[in-house]
């Protein structure tokens, strides 16, 4: 369910990660292959220690105060 959010958020970031981010280290160009990626080359990385809190308070709160994440009680 939050791998979406975070695709939209990714998604909203494409200009930075593109012009900052890092190639994919050769290892990673073989796995993109073998997956069909079209275009290895040009895919890039940027690593963020966190998604920024807006996503969290506009996705992941709303889903919290529903319980969506806590755990079922044992049986």
């Amino acid at each position: 369910m939050l791998l979406p959010l975070a695709c939209e958020w990714a998604a909203a970031q494409e200009q930075r990660i593109l012009a900052t981010g890092e190639a994919l280290s050769d290892t990673m160009l073989g796995d993109a292959r073998v997956v069909g990626v079209a275009i290895p080359e040009k895919v890039r990385l940027l690593y963020v220690p966190e998604i920024p809190s807006p996503m969290i308070r506009r996705y992941a709160l709303p889903l919290w105060k529903r319980n969506f994440f806590r755990r079922s009680p044992a049986v």
